[in-house]
């Protein structure tokens, strides 16, 4: 928690639950996706899918839409990854179902129409909406809209380590640092910017990939309140 929490408290965030939120959420999933990210096995997801499922993870919207967008990466990068998961969706329940609906849509899949069909059914119809009416792929969500928003990233990157996507969180970071310089902590960004903040410091200790795109941003930055927030994050390396 003290890594989790340290930015959210240098920031004077009167928040603890925003900390304890983060680091349930990246807890809840972190060992079966990171699993995925550092050896890329597509026959796993299915399994991990009914662990979640489970679990109820699935049951909760909010998760949901993080397994979906991490779900959505590995359908963008691994062929073998929609083998694995979308011929036969009435092998899943309606959790399972309706979490693969979003990271079809999430993934913009060409026939999204026909998997939509497929795995939704007539009860489905407001999801359906909502689904249809929601931006793809993850890229164009907006992070600062909301906590869970930051947590597709994190579990996106994950299920791909595409850069642009741990770019994106970087991005928020530095948002925190220009913020609190400010001192715009009223600014509706600063929550989740702190938050990314936050959740970088807690994993360039575990993501080489990560520790070096933080590092690479900081060789540009050099001086100022952004560099000085890289740093913090970079600190926390072996400690």
């Amino acid at each position: 928690m003290r890594a989790l929490s340290l930015f959210l408290m240098l920031a004077g965030l009167s928040a603890p639950a925003l900390a304890a939120g983060l680091s349930k959420s990246v807890a809840q999933y972190a060992r079966d996706m990171e699993d995925y990210y550092k050896n890329g096995r597509p026959e796993v997801l299915p399994g991990l899918l009914r662990a979640f499922d489970s679990q109820g993870v699935l049951a909760d919207g909010e998760k949901r839409l993080v397994t979906a967008a991490f779900l959505a990466q590995a359908l963008r990068r691994e062929p073998a990854a929609r083998q694995r998961l979308l011929p036969r969706p009435g092998n899943f329940g309606d959790n399972v179902r309706k979490t693969l609906a979003w990271a079809v849509h999430l993934a913009c899949l060409p026939d999204e129409p026909a998997l939509l069909a497929a795995l939704l059914n007539a009860d489905d119809v407001v999801l359906l909406r909502q689904i249809q009416a929601s931006p793809a792929p993850l890229e164009r969500w907006n992070i600062y809209s909301e906590l869970s928003v930051l947590r597709m990233y994190w579990a996106a990157f994950l299920a791909s380590g595409d850069a642009g996507l741990l770019d994106a969180i970087i991005g928020a970071a530095l948002r925190y640092a220009d913020l609190n310089a400010a001192g715009l902590r009223g600014d509706a960004d600063f929550a989740v910017s702190a938050a990314a903040a936050a959740l970088l410091y807690e994993q360039v200790p575990r993501h080489e990939a990560v520790r070096a795109r933080v590092q690479a941003v900081l060789d540009k930055e050099r001086a100022g309140g952004r560099a000085d927030t890289l740093r913090s994050i970079l600190h926390n390396v072996g400690g």
